[in-house]
């Protein structure tokens, strides 16, 4: 960790930015909240030993803890909870769950989330989803053209 006058300075100012700004980004969390609850057919919220919890009635599938995975059920298939993070609600509310390290509960829509080939993390029209990075994106093409490469050099030994 850098022992510097600047560092120390600045990491005690972001400190200070961080309980400034809890207000404002409480606020902003309890609006999303009841967006949520009007639009996206959120059936409850509620406040469980200082941690608030999303629910939707259909489909619960991960519990997480200050972006820490706890547990999941209700499928047979296994993913990331920062993938069903990102993909079930918006980025900008799970930064500020996490920052408050709040539990919360997610959920699935069946129907949304087979549109991504966890293989080759593409949609269905090709295209990546916004959270994989660039970086990610290039090591799979660049794993798919050596894969199709050795492909086709079995075929020709083949035949």
């Amino acid at each position: 960790m850098a022992k510097s006058m600047r560092s120390k300075f600045k990491r005690k100012m972001r400190g200070i930015r961080r309980k400034r700004l809890a207000v404002r980004e409480l606020k902003k969390l309890e609006a999303t909240v009841s967006k949520l609850n009007a639009n996206e057919g959120i059936i409850f919220s509620y406040a469980l030993n200082s941690a608030l919890v999303l629910c939707r009635m259909d489909f619960v599938f991960c519990v997480m803890l200050a972006n820490r995975y706890l547990f999941s059920y209700g499928s047979s298939q296994a993913r990331s909870p920062h993938i069903f993070a990102m993909t079930m609600v918006n980025s900008s509310v799970i930064e500020i769950l996490v920052r408050f390290k709040v539990a919360v509960v997610f959920c699935m829509d069946t129907g949304k989330v087979g549109n991504i080939n966890l293989k080759t993390m593409q949609k269905k029209d090709g295209s990546y989803p916004v959270w994989v990075s660039r970086r990610k994106i290039r090591k799979m093409k660049k794993i798919r053209k050596i894969t199709a490469i050795a492909k086709s050099r079995n075929r020709r030994r083949k035949h």
